[in-house]
């Protein structure tokens, strides 16, 4: 469940900041945007973590609450789009020196691997209709991208949770380890 809520998100993210930056910049702000998931990790678990002691019910209830706050806030003050508080949409093409644009991923007439083609590039027309579902899986690199981002998250979320608990277990073991070797040394002197 707590998948599929958080998956609800991301999509909403890439649109908005999309409609905010440029093509140019849209990669770099992205991946910056993107640390938030481990920036949020730390912080979630520190917020937590302040009330597991004392009361324990208050480390679910206080992140509970600044999410729904931040949640609140999104919702009356995220403006989707630049042309809704009447500034200028960002650039998604190159001024040249002369004033005339050209798109950012124009390769001339070279394929990806630089072999020169006889053929002429296509120019793709921005559509306003969204993609589906099976079509965004027909995009080179979304799979693999996919399945790379899965066992990231399953490895990092599994330092995450299980991780403080073997380290607890292994050093309970290597404690009475050390302490039998320590009583050992003592008697025998």
């Amino acid at each position: 469940m707590n998948g599929l809520m958080q998956t609800t998100g991301w999509p909403a993210v890439v649109a908005c900041v999309g409609n905010w930056f440029g093509k140019g910049k849209r990669g770099f702000i992205m991946g910056v945007w993107n640390s938030h998931t481990s920036v949020g990790n730390i912080l979630g678990s520190l917020i937590a973590g302040v009330f597991v002691s004392s009361e324990w019910g208050m480390s679910f209830i206080v992140p509970g609450l600044i999410i729904a706050a931040a949640g609140i806030l999104c919702f009356f003050f995220l403006v989707e789009k630049p042309e809704d508080v009447n500034c200028s949409s960002p650039q998604h093409h190159i001024i040249q020196e002369n004033g005339e644009t050209e798109p950012l991923l124009q390769n001339g007439n070279r394929s990806i691997n630089g072999v020169v083609s006889t053929e002429t590039p296509n120019i793709i027309q921005e559509h306003s209709e969204a993609i589906s579902f099976y079509g965004a899986l027909c995009i080179p690199g979304v799979v693999e991208f996919s399945l790379c981002l899965m066992f990231a998250k399953l490895v990092s979320y599994t330092f995450l949770y299980w991780l403080p608990l073997y380290i607890s277990n292994v050093g309970q073991y290597y404690s009475h380890i050390y302490v039998r070797n320590l009583y050992s040394v003592q008697y025998r002197n």
